[in-house]
């Protein structure tokens, strides 16, 4: 009998014929294209952005949006790609969308890279500040420490406008004018109640000196710093209703009056080194005078706490300037931004115990006014031009 063949295998089954490739839904671009696109809106956004924190961008805003360009333009470039074309539509209309939105979102949330937002000054003092926001020295007045309500007082071009002293009523605002040789003539500015310049006066011209104002007398004269190129600083009194200056301190700077008016803070330079400042207290008539704070460096710009039991000043333990504290005797030195490693120099105590400075520790080459508990905690904001 024949034998049974086999049964052949069953054929395989043939593959389906392969389908016709799908078109990509990328508006007609290959997803290069929509990366770039990306890249370019997220970079024209990011400019912009950086402009609206002008003249003072946090230190971290310029390398942030960068970054964060570039990733924008990486998002672009992935959903491009995505296989779904539905899915894919979405994201690259969100990619698009975020590099125009998220640098803007960034600029106003994101710490470091927004503009800090400025507060009150504690107990609402008036205070006038010299700025140069624009490259120009300019005067500017919080009537009630409150940065909202914030007055230009000059807005110069060519002239700058230096240390501003206010009187105690808030009346009159003595200030310098400095030219580029560095002499500088004295002015009074007299304000009306809602801040309002009155009227613009020159006190004393420079005849070759600088003057600075450097605080107002119990009884309303004014103290003014005098230097020039052949002598050190030196403190006159000035009755401001002649214009005439008389002999107050000899080698002498930045005088403070005690609350009580009893006593003042100044600094002095060592015989032995011009350049070491030191702070020296005396009565309030310039006698019984003493060397209460001799440090290495230089130390200035003292300022009584509002019962007179301390005084804040500035020194420069390190290469950059800090705020410090000491019992007025000069005991208890305490350094109050030792942390910072900027530039922090102390501009005087609020009514309720504030310590108020000023700093560039943004980082941009910008000095803010600052203010901070009277242990150095809970550093804010107080103003920036």
């Amino acid at each position: 009998m024949d034998p049974v063949a086999p049964p052949m295998p069953a054929a395989p089954p043939l593959p389906p014929p392969p389908g016709a490739p799908r078109e990509p839904l990328t508006f007609g671009m290959r997803p290069i294209a929509i990366g770039g696109l990306c890249l370019l809106v997220a970079a024209a956004a990011s400019f912009l952005a950086f402009r609206r924190l002008w003249p003072y961008p946090p230190r971290f805003a310029a390398t942030f949006l960068a970054t964060l360009t570039a990733l924008i333009a990486c998002a672009g470039l992935i959903a491009a790609r995505h296989a779904d074309d539905e899915r894919r539509r979405r994201l690259v209309i969100a990619a698009v969308t975020g590099a125009a939105l998220v640098p803007f979102v960034a600029t106003v949330s994101v710490p470091g890279v927004a503009q800090p937002r400025s507060a009150t000054i504690p107990g609402g003092p008036p205070y006038v500040v010299s700025a140069a926001p624009d490259g120009t020295w300019d005067l500017y007045f919080l009537p009630v420490g409150d940065p909202d309500e914030l007055i230009a007082l000059t807005d110069t071009v060519n002239l700058q406008e230096r240390w501003p002293q206010l009187s105690p009523d808030g009346s009159m605002l003595a200030y310098s004018i400095q030219a580029s040789d560095g002499t500088a003539d004295l002015r009074l500015m007299r304000l009306g109640p809602d801040g309002a310049v009155l009227d613009d006066d020159l006190l004393v011209p420079s005849a070759g000196r600088r003057l600075a104002s450097t605080t107002w007398t119990p009884d309303g004269a004014l103290l003014v710093q005098v230097d020039t190129e052949r002598t050190q600083a030196a403190v006159e009194r000035l009755d401001v209703d002649t214009g005439e200056l008389s002999p107050f301190l000899p080698l002498a700077g930045n005088v403070a009056y005690s609350p009580d008016g009893q006593r003042i803070a100044y600094t002095r330079p060592k015989a032995s080194d011009p350049n070491d400042w030191d702070i020296w207290i005396a009565d309030a008539d310039g006698g019984n005078e003493r060397d209460v704070i001799d440090a290495p460096g230089g130390q200035e710009f003292p300022a009584w706490s509002p019962d007179g039991s301390k005084l804040l000043f500035t020194a420069w333990p390190h290469d950059d300037a800090d705020v410090l504290v000491a019992n007025a005797d000069g005991s208890v030195v305490t350094d109050l931004t030792a942390d910072s490693r900027d530039k922090d120099t102390s501009v005087g105590w609020t009514p309720d115990g504030h310590i108020l400075f000023l700093s560039d520790r943004s980082h941009t080459g910008g000095t803010f006014l600052y203010f901070m508990n009277a242990d150095g905690s809970e550093v804010r904001l107080s103003l920036r031009l």
